[in-house]
């Protein structure tokens, strides 16, 4: 399985739900784009690559540390690292 690469939407981390950091990851991409991206103009598409490598370093060591990594969902996620 492929793994998804940095700047990938968020929503395709943390494929078990159980996770509220992808909530706050997703939201704060959001934020970005309301507030920052018509200001940013053509520097944007740069910060948001960089967001998501940070919320996806984030979300993976959550997944490290998780009590739920026995999930098939997780297990999907494992194999694509």
């Amino acid at each position: 399985m492929q793994c998804a690469p940095a700047i990938a939407p968020l929503h395709l981390y943390l494929l078990c739900g159980l996770g509220t950091v992808k909530r706050y990851f997703v939201t704060g991409e959001e934020s970005l784009r309301v507030g920052a991206a018509e200001a940013l103009g053509v520097e944007f598409d740069e910060v948001l690559k960089t967001f998501r490598t940070l919320a996806r370093r984030e979300i993976q060591a959550l997944c490290l540390a998780c009590e739920h990594s026995t999930l098939p969902s997780c297990e999907l996620w494992k194999e694509s690292q």
